[in-house]
């Protein structure tokens, strides 16, 4: 599974999501990001086709659910979820997380739409680390960064015609 530079090295260890969203575009990048994470993923466009799927015998470690559903949305989604004993963490995806409050009881997190491949990839950590404390030991430690004076120095081409960006990468570089 990928590792985040920014995070901690947590490993993922949930191994089956399900996505319920109605615009296939997302459905189709959320899965790229699961599966980068290692996840076997299965999808669906309704609450409904997500009920039928739970409804016949289908386990998740983690259903990642739009807010925003024709006839039913994601909390309420969430809520038959809950009631039929469906006890595995469900993120909520929203455009508008302000419009979600108070409605969230039955969900672990809220994530804002679009994405950031990062914070997924944080929640999945916390998901798979629900103490906080590391469950494995890495092979050997870190070794500290080289001094400056011993730095290989690097050449970076990047290709970019707004001058702005150009100076905002610059600076980050």
């Amino acid at each position: 599974p990928l590792q985040d530079v920014d995070g901690p090295d947590r490993p993922i260890l949930l191994k089956r999501a399900l996505i319920v969203d109605k615009v296939q575009i997302n459905r189709l990048v959320l899965e790229r990001q699961l599966q980068t994470c290692g996840l076997e993923v299965s999808m669906c466009r309704s609450a409904g086709e997500a009920l039928q799927i739970v409804a016949s015998g289908g386990a998740f470690d983690v259903i990642l659910t739009d807010h925003d559903m024709p006839g039913m949305e994601g909390p309420e989604l969430a809520a038959h979820l809950r009631a039929a004993g469906i006890a595995s963490p469900i993120l909520l995806l929203s455009s508008y997380p302000e419009a979600v409050k108070g409605k969230t009881a039955d969900v672990a997190a809220v994530l804002q739409k679009p994405i950031l491949r990062s914070a997924l990839f944080r929640t999945l950590q916390d998901l798979s680390h629900p103490d906080g404390k590391e469950s494995f030991q890495p092979l050997d430690p870190a070794e500290p960064a080289p001094p400056a004076s011993e730095r290989r120095q690097m050449r970076v081409l990047a290709a970019e015609d707004n001058r702005t960006n150009q100076l905002v990468f610059r600076k980050m570089v």
